[in-house]
């Protein structure tokens, strides 16, 4: 499970753990990945439709990203970046 330490209250790190049934420590492949949550992939309204549903369940107050892993080029990681400002987070500002 990726969350970043400070980020998330008690009461959202119990309502996650209950959601995803606990923490995994063993390899997994990005369709287990996705699967759980952990890992939010798709067109622009999917990655809203998904995000709201974690917060909808959660709780979570702050949402933070992490585009940019492996050996992802630079140019990738601002396209992304980019399109995630434009076509994601204006859908999110009313949770």
């Amino acid at each position: 499970m990726l969350i970043p330490p400070g980020y998330t209250s008690i009461r959202s790190l119990k309502a996650i753990l209950v959601n995803r049934g606990g923490t995994v420590f063993e390899p997994q492949t990005l369709q287990q990945l996705v699967d759980k949550g952990t890992f939010v992939v798709g067109r622009p309204a999917t990655v809203q439709e998904k995000i709201a549903e974690m917060q909808s369940r959660t709780g979570f107050k702050k949402l933070v990203c992490m585009v940019q892993f492996g050996t992802l080029p630079d140019p990738l990681v601002r396209k992304k970046l980019q399109l995630f400002a434009e076509e994601v987070m204006p859908g999110l500002r009313a949770l």
